[in-house]
């Protein structure tokens, strides 16, 4: 029997803030617990609240908290009243709100049997913590869920809502598919609470939970009953980036004689970041360069004015991970993306092979210099001279021509998140310029949480 007979033990609701609200009510404790997101991703929080009834009256009293699912982050303690608008028309109305953070807007939630419910996609935070400090964020859990985790800052007090990547609701719930949301505590390392299953999915249950901080990526599963599937929880980097390289433009080509180029260009991506670089401790700084590129041949005899699309040339896609040691404000980049143009007639796999390497090593030894002495690291531009501009020579070859490269910090691309932009790569080499240009999509977090 439910808790509250006028409403049932499930249900989907509207509320008036343009909110979703997936309800359930528990027996033993007498408890209400929900998921609710708005459609466009502005806001979402969970709500567990306890009942208290009075003859024909029911309230319920609790907390809510936002989780990084949405951008606002408010929490704090609500109340709620069942009233009746109609006969079997029930309705929640929202009696109190407290503390300072709490930002909830939402009046009056109406159940509804005909929504039509945010698809499940995963999305960058819409707010982060970092470390072991704060373990907000997005986590991957090895049942396949996408579990969106919030740690109030200061208090401990632990959020989530896991969602299956192919959760619908269905009536009646015969589905393996679910959504649940968790409330909890944590101290030091481990985590207590509950969780309970919402109608966003087909599964329906609730028990405790106990789970221990391996890491600041790690969170793993000490003891859990009810069903509960996940064992092992894993960080989401607050940041990515995906390449994805769009056309060249022979702009002024080199070889006249045979009537056409052979166009080439090399690319490298070096990634300053927190897998490879600390800067407490600069003398064991790497650079990671393994994402490198030989372009095949972009057509054969073709003159100035030719675009050549490359959409065919597979993206890069990586995480940035944060720097120990580095501050929101530093001019140390954690990306830099450098281009080389080659034009070569019947060259071998093994030519570009070898060329790519006399290049990529050079430049990687002194990015690494540079960082283990603590020195400022920037990616300079070689317009004119058939050499790498970091100050290491290669060997002549005629082929070769131009370096174009560009660099970002971690607070511009912080900036550029949710967005794509443009970037343009000149490859010049005395009279000879090749265009290359590429996107840059950078997913991260999506808004900021005030302490």
């Amino acid at each position: 029997m439910p808790i509250d007979p006028q409403l049932p033990s499930s249900f989907l609701a509207r509320g008036d803030d343009g909110g979703i609200y997936y309800v359930a009510q528990r027996e033993r404790p007498d408890e209400i617990w929900w998921f609710a997101e708005h459609p466009d991703a502005r806001w979402a929080h969970v709500f567990r609240g306890r009942l208290t009834l009075d003859g024909t009256s029911a309230r319920w009293d609790g907390t809510f908290i936002d989780v990084p699912k949405g951008v606002a982050c408010g929490v704090g303690e609500l109340g709620w009243e069942r009233r009746m608008v109609a006969p079997r028309t029930p309705v929640l109305v929202r009696t109190s709100r407290e503390g300072p953070r709490n930002r909830f807007g939402g009046t009056q939630i109406a159940p509804a049997t005909a929504l039509t419910t945010p698809s499940v996609r995963r999305l960058a935070p819409g707010f982060a913590g970092e470390g072991m400090e704060n373990l907000t964020g997005v986590w991957i859990g090895d049942d396949g869920g996408t579990y969106y985790i919030r740690e109030v800052a200061g208090t401990g007090q632990i959020a989530w809502v896991g969602e299956h990547p192919e959760a619908r609701p269905r009536d009646p719930v015969t589905g393996s598919r679910w959504v649940n949301v968790f409330m909890g505590q944590r101290s030091d390392r481990l985590i207590r609470g509950h969780f309970s299953d919402v109608p966003k999915g087909e599964i329906d249950n609730h028990a405790p939970l106990t789970l221990f901080v391996a890491s600041d990526r790690r969170i793993v599963m000490v003891s859990s009953s009810g069903g509960f599937g996940g064992t092992r929880f894993t960080r989401v980097e607050n940041l990515s980036v995906t390449l994805r390289w769009v056309a060249l433009t022979v702009m002024d080509q080199q070889e006249w004689i045979l009537e056409g180029d052979e166009p080439y260009f090399y690319a490298m991506i070096a990634r300053m970041d927190g897998a490879t670089v600390d800067l407490t401790d600069p003398t064991r700084a790497r650079v990671v360069t393994s994402d490198s590129l030989i372009a095949p041949m972009l057509r054969s005899n073709i003159g100035a004015g030719t675009v050549v699309s490359l959409s065919s040339l597979p993206p890069i896609d990586f995480p940035i991970v944060p720097v120990r040691g580095d501050t929101p404000g530093s001019a140390h980049p954690v990306l830099g993306i450098a281009l080389r143009g080659v034009e070569k007639d019947f060259s071998t796999d093994g030519w570009r092979r070898d060329r790519l390497e006399d290049w990529v090593g050079p430049v990687r030894s002194e990015l690494e210099h540079k960082l283990r002495t603590s020195r400022p690291i920037t990616f300079a531009t070689d317009v004119s001279r058939q050499i790498v501009s970091w100050g290491d020579t290669l060997p002549h070859d005629d082929d070769i021509f131009g370096l174009a490269s560009t660099s970002f910090t971690r607070a511009q691309l912080l900036g550029l998140a949710g967005r794509t932009t443009r970037l343009t790569f000149n490859l010049r080499g005395g009279d000879v310029r090749y265009v290359v240009t590429a996107d840059l999509e950078v997913q991260g977090v999506r808004g900021t949480c005030a302490p």
